[in-house]
């Protein structure tokens, strides 16, 4: 028979023998002096006092232990001594250490009941029930909200800072993006350019074709007129009484010029292989076009880009577009580090974005351009004499 009591001290559950009732000893889990309670009064019973101390030797149940992992204070059977289990808590190999004694007399020794990890294959395995007590669960539980707390401030600290300094590193660290003006271009007609020869190829038949009915391809501010003159068929950017040209200077950012010198080669193959890609099913739309009572320019619509566009500005400007108002505008021109786009009047903020094209460098900046128009020019007057 065993007598369980409670420690006065960390309240931690106590097993010992009957025997020990009255009698003084340390408790196994704060090193406490506690006395062993009596069961029942007895006549035989002699003052407290004079009754000699005790260790509380080991009983069913009676070796108490912590997890060298996760803390949790474990009981487990005398004849688990010395053999192996797993926390219920953590999962973790634990090996069940020898039961302590701790006399009275004297200084308490260290607390023995810590269970090391096991990694040694020297003892087998035993299947032992380790059993860990409500009190100490909650105890458990208080200490690892106590000690997880002072880890997360500072962590959330590093999280935030670090995810404020990737942005300024994306933002403006880079140099790839920025804030510009763009000039407005008031009645002003941009170069007509011809169709790539090397892939549209050279036809006269099409190109007298656009010369006596030339296309418009688009809609809205962006839209390109086709023409042919002298067996070449030509592109241009339409001025439209809804549409405005503005032009940025993209010098004025240093590393957005690098970053079109360095990636150049590449954006420039991937302009001329989706030319080439589109030119066959492009010309079999304009001699359809061209064969139609009524020309239907929207046979030519799907090709305003690749083939249009794509004729109009180099690798770069193919990778750049305008987006203002929740719509794209692609580059239209381009002329050393300054680019043009054809924009709803009226527009006076956009920004310009990486376009995705197949095999090529999307550009990554993100450059918020403020639209200006230009000084009006004075005018003379003559004095009167």
């Amino acid at each position: 028979m065993t007598i369980e009591f409670q420690c006065p001290r960390c309240r931690v559950l106590i097993q010992v023998a009957d025997d020990a009732q009255g009698q003084k000893g340390y408790c196994p889990q704060c090193q406490g002096k506690v006395r062993v309670p009596a069961i029942a009064p007895s006549s035989d019973s002699t003052n407290s006092s004079a009754v000699g101390s005790t260790s509380f030797a080991p009983t069913a149940m009676a070796i108490e232990f912590r997890c060298p992992r996760c803390t949790a204070t474990m009981h487990a059977p005398a004849t688990a001594a010395g053999q192996k289990g797993n926390c219920p808590q953590c999962g973790a190999k634990v090996r069940v250490p020898a039961p302590a004694i701790h006399p009275t007399r004297g200084a308490p020794p260290p607390m023995g009941g810590e269970a090391t990890a096991d990694s040694s294959a020297d003892l087998p395995d035993v299947q032992f029930q380790l059993k860990v007590s409500e009190l100490t669960a909650k105890q458990l539980a208080r200490r690892g909200r106590g000690s997880i707390l002072p880890l997360i401030v500072p962590t959330l600290f590093v999280l935030v800072f670090a995810g404020v300094a990737a942005y300024l590193l994306r933002s403006f660290g880079d140099g790839l993006s920025g804030n510009l003006n763009g000039m407005q271009i008031e009645d002003t007609e941009l170069e007509t350019v011809p169709l790539d020869p090397t892939h549209v190829g050279k036809s006269k038949t099409l190109a007298k074709c656009l010369r006596d009915s030339e296309a418009i391809v688009g809609t809205g501010p962006m839209s390109l007129r086709f023409k042919g003159s002298n067996g070449v068929m030509y592109v241009q950017p339409l001025v439209t009484e809804d549409s405005a040209f503005v032009q940025v200077n993209l010098s004025r950012l240093p590393a957005v010029k690098e970053f079109a010198e360095k990636h150049q080669a590449a954006m420039e193959a991937a302009r001329a292989a989706e030319l080439k890609q589109a030119a066959p099913q492009f010309l079999q739309a304009m001699q359809k076009r061209c064969n139609s009572f009524d020309k239907n320019d929207k046979l030519l619509f799907p090709y305003r880009n690749t083939i249009g566009v794509a004729s109009l500005v180099r690798g770069f400007g193919y990778h750049l577009q305008a987006t203002a108002e929740g719509e794209g505008y692609p580059c239209i021109s381009e002329s050393e580090n300054i680019v043009y786009f054809a924009l709803p009047k009226g527009v006076q903020k956009f920004v310009i974005i990486g376009r995705d094209v197949p095999g090529g460098e999307k550009f990554p900046g993100k450059i918020t351009v403020t639209v200006t128009k230009p000084a009006p020019v004075p005018v003379r007057t003559k004095k009167k004499r």
